[in-house]
């Protein structure tokens, strides 16, 4: 999970105008540049979309963050690179931890983020693309299993609000918690990820809307 970079970080391009290039149009940073969905989770946590390194200079000086959480996993758009230089340049821990927002997310996965909390240097910062789906997971999982918040707070973070759209593809992860609440009442989660949590059947039950899958994929281009 944890990235330390050698030489060129991968996804930065030669040039300081290819980089800027590929941020703002291939990895539509342009969108993100006055409004990020920058939001504080708890007094922990923070939430948000690919940062640019203007903004993680000010997030970082106005909130002192310690860590760096990438959902994105490596990635091939410039802004990966830049990440990591910023990281560097403001001593942030910085770790790679990729979720999907189109799927079941995955038993190991899941107990990695539970299991991983302990040895954080907080607060943190926990970003994916936009800030609306794999953000609005970690952020549930983080509240509800780690901080032990209430699992009705903890779903919140899965919200239009964030620009998360529940009808869509993205909808399976508001369906894992509600499946967690049928199936426990909101009690025991890592024991229910661990013993009774079955990926396979919950991504086979669950159906998203057309519309808003075209909306969220298409449209709008989420990873």
């Amino acid at each position: 999970m944890t990235h330390e970079p050698t030489g060129r970080a991968p996804g930065k391009p030669a040039t300081a105008l290819g980089a800027t290039v590929d941020a703002l149009l291939r990895d539509h940073a342009v969108f993100r540049l006055v409004f990020n969905r920058f939001h504080r989770v708890s007094p922990r946590l923070f939430r948000s979309g690919q940062p640019t390194p203007a903004q993680l200079r000010r997030w970082t000086r106005r909130h002192g963050l310690r860590t760096v959480i990438n959902l994105r996993g490596r990635h091939p758009f410039s802004t990966y690179g830049q990440e990591i230089a910023v990281c560097r340049e403001l001593g942030l821990a910085h770790i790679d931890f990729r979720l999907d927002s189109r799927g079941a997310p995955p038993r190991d996965r899941l107990l990695q983020l539970l299991d991983m909390a302990g040895g954080l240097d907080y607060p943190i910062l926990a970003h994916c693309k936009t800030g609306a789906d794999r953000a609005g997971l970690f952020a549930a999982a983080f509240l509800h299993g780690v901080e032990e918040q209430p699992i009705g707070l903890a779903q919140r973070q899965l919200s239009l609000r964030y620009g998360h759209f529940r009808q869509a593809k993205t909808g399976i992860l508001d369906f894992f918690f509600e499946r967690y609440v049928r199936d426990t009442g909101g009690q025991g989660f890592r024991r229910w990820i661990e013993e009774d949590y079955d990926p396979a059947a919950l991504k086979a039950e669950f159906m998203s809307q057309w519309w808003a899958s075209l909306l969220v994929d298409r449209l709008l281009r989420r990873e």
